[in-house]
C-alpha cells in the first residue's frame, strides 16, 4: 500500500505547543500569584496579563518587582515546576489537537514540536500524549533566539542527532530550506493556531551557562587560519532532543518498572514487580506463626497474611505520598512515587532545595505513620473488633509505628538521615558535607542494627529462628548500599566546582577543514597541544592525531588535507569555556564521544576537554592516558 505522505504535498509539520496543543496560560497565572503572595506580595490579574507572550526571564525581573526575594532562575524554576504540577493532574488539551495529530500520523506526514517552552514542561505534555508523534522536540532553553527568530523552525528541520538513522524517512528538512518569508519551507507547515506561545525560555541576548547567542556565519565565509585569528566562529550550540522510539517513553518505561496504579493528586503511581517478592515471603514467613497462635483461621490465616503485605503496602504508600505532597508546597516537580521490595521511594526531578525544606520534606513520611499509628490505637481502644479485623488492626498499628520511628534514625538514606544532612548544612553552608555526614550515619545504624539482632544473641547463646536473621541481614544490606550510596554522591557533589571547561582543558586552536597537514604542524609547532577541525559552517568536527600527523613526509604536508590526520568528534561537541559543574555534566551526559572542544564567547576554539578528565576530577582518580583516540576503533 503507497504511503499516503509521498503522493501529499504537505511532507512535515512544525507544531507549537502551548496555545496550540495545550492551554497552559491559567497555570502560569495562578503560580504567578501564589509565588508573590508567598512572599508577602499582591498580584493583580492586570499585572499577570502583561506577561502574556513575554520570555520567562523577562516575567521573572516583574515578579522581582512584586516583592519576590528570589534569583532569576530560581523564579524560573519555581514557576515552572507549578505548571507541571498543574499539568499532572490535568492536561488542559486544545479542542482537536490530538485529533489533527493522529490524523497526520495515520497520514504519515512527520511532526515536530518547536516551543519556547522549557523542556522539562514540554516532555510533560508530550508524555501524555496516546503515542509519540513527535520526531523532534525543540525547546526554548536548547536555543539562543527566541521567537520569531527562525532558528528554533531550523533546528527542527535539520537531522536531529540519531532522528535520521532510526527513521526509514529522510530528516525533516526542506530542499529550499525553511524561511521566515515567502518561498521558503516548501513542503513544511507550521502549526500554530493559538496565540503566541507564553513564558519562552529565550530571553533578550544574553551569555547563558549552555548556550551561546550569537548566529553562524554562512557557509564558504571561512578565511584561512592563523595562530593569531582562528575560528572567529558564532555558533549556538545544538541541543535537540529526539523523542526516544515507540516502545521506550514513560509509560513504556514505567510498564517496565513495574504495574501503575494511577495517579494520587497528580503524581504517578508504579507498583514494582519487586514487591511482590516481600509480599509471597510475608505469606510464607508469617502465615504459619498467625495459624499457630490463631488455629481457628486454618488456612484462612494466609490470606490474613496478605492482607497483613497490603496494609504495609497501604503505609508505605501514605509515607511516601507524604513527602510528595510536602514537596509540592514549595513546588518541587515529583516525577513518581515506586512501591518495591525495599519499601518504596519518591522520586524528584530537580528543584532548588534548602536545610529547612529537605528536614519538612523528609519527616513528612514518619509523621504520616505516627498518625495512622495513633487511629489505629484510637480505634482498637474504643471498639471491640472481629478476631481477623483485629489481628490486621494491630498489625497494621504496629507496622506504622515501627515505619515511623525506624525512618526517623539519623543516618541516610532513611529520612531521619536528612535532618543530619541539614544540620550539618546549615552549619557549614555546604550540602555536600551533609550528605557524607548523613551517610556515616546510616552506616553506624547498620552497624547498631547487626549488634543488637545479629552478634548480641549469638554472644548470649540465643538461637532465634531463620526469619529474623534474614530480615536484618537484608535491611542490614539495604541500608549499608544507601548509605555507601549517599556518601559517595556527597563526595562527587563536593568536587562539582572542579569541574570547568576552561580548567580541564588542554589548550587548543582550530583549523578549517579545507587545511591542509603543514596548517596543524605550524599550529602545534607554536606550542598548541591539541588541534580542532572545523568544518565549513564553524562547528568543530574533529580533532587531529599527534602520531598521525608526525608519520606524513615532509613532502607531502601541503598536499594532505588535515582531515586524513584527524578523528571525528562526536555530533554538537563543543561547549562553552565558561560552562561548569552539574549542568556542565548533565549536558556532556547528553553527548556520545570523549573529546569535546571548547569554545570562547565568540566560538573561537580555546580547548579540548576530555572525559577522562572530567571524570577524574569528580572520582578524585588519576587520569589515564588517552591512547585511544576517539573515531579509531572504537
Amino acid at each position: 500500500m503507497p504511503n499516503p505522505a509521498a503522493t501529499s504535498p504537505l511532507k512535515a509539520v512544525l507544531w507549537d505547543m502551548d496555545g496550540t496543543i495545550v492551554d497552559t496560560e491559567p497555570y502560569w497565572i495562578a503560580a504567578e500569584h501564589a509565588l508573590v503572595e508567598a512572599h508577602g506580595g499582591t498580584w493583580s490579574h492586570d499585572q499577570a496579563m502583561q506577561l502574556v507572550g513575554q520570555s520567562l526571564t523577562f516575567s521573572a525581573g516583574l515578579l522581582q518587582q512584586a516583592g519576590v526575594e528570589l534569583g532569576i532562575r530560581e523564579i524560573i524554576d519555581s514557576l515552572t515546576a507549578q505548571v507541571i504540577s498543574s499539568v499532572q493532574e490535568q492536561v488542559p488539551w486544545r479542542p482537536g489537537a490530538r485529533e489533527l495529530l493522529e490524523e497526520l500520523h495515520l497520514a504519515g506526514v512527520r511532526c515536530a514540536l518547536v516551543t519556547m517552552s522549557e523542556g522539562p514542561l514540554a516532555r510533560e505534555v508530550v508524555a501524555n500524549l496516546p503515542r509519540p508523534y513527535f520526531e523532534v522536540v525543540v525547546t526554548g532553553d536548547t536555543v539562543s533566539q527566541g521567537k520569531p527568530h527562525p532558528e528554533a523552525y531550523l533546528t527542527a528541520v535539520e537531522p536531529a542527532a540519531g532522528a535520521g538513522s532510526r527513521s526509514r524517512n529522510p530528516p525533516l528538512r526542506s530542499p529550499r530550506g525553511l524561511g521566515t518569508g515567502r518561498g521558503g519551507g516548501r513542503g513544511l507547515r507550521r502549526c500554530n493556531r493559538g496565540r503566541p506561545a507564553h513564558r519562552s525560555a529565550a530571553g533578550p541576548p544574553q551569555l547563558r551557562p549552555l548556550g551561546l547567542p550569537l548566529r553562524a556565519k554562512p557557509h564558504g565565509a571561512w578565511k584561512r587560519c592563523s595562530r593569531r585569528r582562528i575560528q572567529r566562529a558564532r555558533l549556538p550550540l545544538p541541543r535537540v532532543f529526539p523523542l526516544p522510539e515507540p516502545g521506550t517513553g514513560p509509560r513504556t518505561q514505567a510498564r517496565r518498572e513495574g504495574i501503575p496504579l494511577g495517579r494520587i493528586a497528580g503524581v504517578p503511581v508504579v507498583l514494582a514487580y519487586s514487591w511482590f517478592v516481600i509480599a509471597a515471603f510475608t505469606v510464607i514467613v508469617y502465615g504459619p506463626v498467625l495459624a499457630s497462635n490463631n488455629p481457628v483461621l486454618g488456612v484462612s490465616a494466609y490470606v490474613v497474611a496478605f492482607a497483613y503485605a497490603v496494609l504495609l503496602l497501604i503505609s508505605v504508600l501514605v509515607h511516601e505520598l507524604a513527602h510528595a505532597l510536602t514537596a509540592k508546597i514549595y513546588a518541587w516537580p515529583t516525577q513518581k512515587i515506586v512501591l518495591n521490595l525495599w519499601g518504596g521511594h519518591t522520586q524528584f526531578e530537580s528543584f532548588t532545595a534548602s536545610p529547612g525544606r529537605s528536614v519538612l520534606v523528609a519527616l513528612a513520611g514518619p509523621a504520616a505513620n505516627f498518625v495512622l499509628a495513633g487511629g489505629a490505637w484510637l480505634v482498637l481502644s474504643t471498639n471491640s473488633l472481629g478476631s481477623v479485623a483485629e489481628i490486621l488492626t494491630n498489625i497494621f498499628m504496629w507496622a506504622n509505628f515501627l515505619i515511623g520511628v525506624f525512618n526517623v534514625l539519623p543516618g541516610l538514606p532513611l529520612d531521619g538521615g536528612r535532618l543530619v544532612e541539614s544540620i550539618v548544612w546549615k552549619a557549614t553552608g555546604s550540602q555536600a558535607k551533609g550528605t557524607v555526614a548523613a551517610g556515616w550515619g546510616g552506616r553506624i545504624i547498620v552497624l547498631a542494627i547487626a549488634y543488637w539482632f545479629l552478634l548480641r544473641p549469638f554472644l548470649a547463646g540465643d538461637r532465634p529462628d531463620f526469619s529474623l536473621p534474614m530480615i536484618t541481614i537484608l535491611v542490614g544490606g539495604f541500608l549499608w548500599m544507601g548509605a555507601s550510596a549517599s556518601i559517595q554522591q556527597g563526595t562527587l557533589r563536593g568536587r562539582l566546582p572542579l569541574v570547568s571547561a576552561a580548567a580541564l582543558s588542554t589548550p587548543a586552536a582550530g583549523v578549517p577543514s579545507a587545511g591542509s597537514v603543514r596548517d596543524a604542524l605550524i599550529l602545534a609547532e607554536g606550542g598548541t597541544k591539541s588541534v580542532v577541525v572545523c568544518g565549513p559552517d564553524g562547528r568543530p568536527q574533529g580533532v587531529v592525531d599527534p602520531a598521525a600527523l608526525a608519520a606524513v613526509p615532509a613532502a607531502v604536508r601541503d598536499t594532505t588535507p588535515v582531515t586524513a590526520v584527524s578523528f571525528p568528534l562526536a555530533a554538537g561537541a563543543y561547549i562553552p569555556e565558561w560552562s561548569k559543574g552539574q549542568e556542565l555534566i548533565q549536558f556532556l551526559s547528553q553527548l556520545e564521544g570523549r573529546h569535546y572542544a571548547v569554545v570562547d564567547h565568540n566560538g573561537t576554539v580555546t580547548g579540548l576537554l576530555t572525559q577522562e578528565a572530567v571524570l577524574a576530577t569528580i572520582t578524585g582518580k588519576r587520569q589515564r592516558n588517552d591512547r585511544h583516540p576517539q573515531g579509531q576503533n572504537r
